[in-house]
């Protein structure tokens, strides 16, 4: 299975107008979103950019992972990501979703939270982490820092 991941910085006169200027940005935002946590099935391909949705598949079921962060505080740094790993002989992998300040803040925590999840999962052995982190800062409307791992598109 591909796992699209996308990613986009909106902006918008309300909390929610960035949001939907984030997920436009990403190619998602005409789906109803379904957020999952953090295991990606086996045999899962990682691939960066915009998943292939129809125009025309309005309101189905898109599941993923998601990071997100807004905020309206002009001058204001903001920062979202996403980060995994996979078991060396592929079988799994794992996702982990951060915000915070800046793009540094979050890679720190994305490795850090990878490091204590494959730790508690010695028995196996993971690749490095790779991740995907959005930064914009607040100028004079609300910003919205989007990262979303996608896995699925389906109909109701």
């Amino acid at each position: 299975m591909d796992v699209f991941i996308t990613s986009s910085v909106g902006r918008g006169i309300t909390k929610i107008t960035a949001f939907d200027a984030a997920l436009r940005g990403a190619g998602i935002a005409n789906t109803n979103l379904i957020v999952l946590s953090s295991i990606i099935p086996p045999n899962s391909h990682i691939k960066f950019g915009i998943p292939d949705i129809p125009k025309e598949r309005f309101g189905d079921r898109l599941y993923v992972v998601k990071a997100e962060n807004t905020t309206a505080v002009k001058g204001k740094s903001i920062a979202a990501g996403i980060g995994w790993v996979m078991e060396i002989n592929n079988s799994f992998g794992l996702f982990v979703e951060q915000m915070a300040e800046t793009k540094d803040e979050v890679a720190n925590l994305i490795r850090n939270s990878l490091k204590d999840m494959t730790l508690g999962r010695s028995e196996y052995r993971f690749t490095q982490t790779n991740m995907r982190v959005e930064e914009a800062i607040c100028e004079n409307q609300h910003v919205c820092c989007l990262v979303c791992a996608v896995y699925r598109l389906e109909r109701w």
